[in-house]
């Protein structure tokens, strides 16, 4: 008679703990949540200023929970696709390698991305699809900061609140859609923390007008958030347009997030992060997520990356103008928002 291995009939607690919360899930029946707020961090930047590399170099960390490629998926109810993916690919809560040949195939966090995609099942998404269900954040609405009882602020809220009892950590969000609302996410998720990055204007500059280009075939095509209905600058040109917008996005952030105690914000631009990327970990904004200092230094003081300086593409309208010219450009049209706006 064949001897039984006494260990194939171990439950995986771990696994075990998943199914139920799988199952509860499903049926509706999920216990209350505790009496407090999400906990949050936010990578805030204008589209082609690193915002994509930082929230890969956070959610890298194993400190936050994140937007996967597998749980965007699953938009409608994030924590389930917290759940799905846990019993799915985490090797703790497998029982006798039974998905192990699923994760022989699972790549680490790349820092690599297109436009703001990402490839791998762990990799961030921009979770464009859960901000939608929300906000109308990207057609340029403004909502008011004190509106905090807003029914969809409210259910926002409780979707992350369940996320975050699921996975048992604060929650990592690229917040493309939000840059004109800071001051309501901050109003309505009084523990959230904003990491600020930003890039040269002019590098941004032509960064957008070559993502104008390969995402629309024409620089004369907008790319990116529309502008709050507030801003009602005339552009003669694309690249007046693309300056209005650089300048636009710089003037509505810097004055919401000084607003907001510095103890909440992490500024950095994009040139001082791929250098020393480490500093993040120092500011006072992320010290609730970091307690163990050894840890940190042990995994990121060697990481470093390089800096791309924007270069127009070849053969395109922009490939003739100097970096002087957009420099210009900028400042003439950071004037205008001045006067406009007061």
């Amino acid at each position: 008679m064949k001897n039984i291995d006494m260990d194939t009939l171990q439950k995986n607690p771990s696994l075990e703990a998943s199914l139920l919360e799988l199952e509860l899930a499903l049926n509706g029946s999920e216990p209350q949540l505790v009496d407090h707020p999400a906990h949050l961090c936010f990578v805030v930047g204008l589209a082609r200023s690193g915002t994509t590399l930082m929230q890969q170099y956070l959610a890298a960390s194993g400190r936050f929970a994140y937007p996967s490629n597998l749980i965007s998926r699953f938009f409608m109810a994030p924590h389930v696709g917290e759940i799905v993916q846990q019993l799915l690919l985490d090797k703790y809560r497998d029982h006798q390698d039974q998905l192990g040949d699923l994760r022989s195939g699972l790549r680490p966090i790349e820092y690599a991305s297109d436009l703001g995609k990402t490839t791998g099942a762990l990799s961030p998404n921009e979770f464009w699809y859960f901000w939608r269900r929300y906000f109308r954040f990207e057609e340029g609405m403004v909502y008011d900061p004190y509106e905090d009882t807003n029914e969809f602020g409210v259910a926002f809220h409780t979707a992350l609140r369940r996320w975050q009892r699921v996975a048992g950590k604060p929650i990592l969000l690229k917040a493309a859609t939000a840059l004109w609302n800071l001051e309501f996410l901050a109003r309505l998720l009084p523990e959230s923390r904003f990491v600020v990055i930003r890039r040269n204007p002019v590098d941004a500059m032509i960064s957008l007008l070559n993502a104008r280009l390969r995402f629309k075939g024409d620089i004369a095509q907008w790319y990116g958030l529309t502008q709050p209905s507030t801003i009602n600058l005339k552009a003669a040109s694309p690249f007046e347009s693309v300056a209005t917008q650089v300048a636009t996005f710089e003037r509505l952030v810097s004055r919401q997030i000084a607003a907001l105690s510095p103890d909440r914000v992490v500024n950095i631009t994009y040139e001082d992060f791929c250098l020393h990327p480490f500093q993040i970990w120092r500011s006072k904004a992320l010290a609730p997520y970091v307690d163990d200092f050894a840890w940190a230094d042990n995994n990121y003081q060697a990481i470093r990356f390089e800096p791309k300086a924007a270069l127009p593409l070849e053969g395109s309208p922009q490939a003739h103008s100097s970096k002087a010219f957009f420099a210009r450009l900028y400042e003439k049209m950071t004037q205008r928002l001045e006067v406009a706006n007061g």
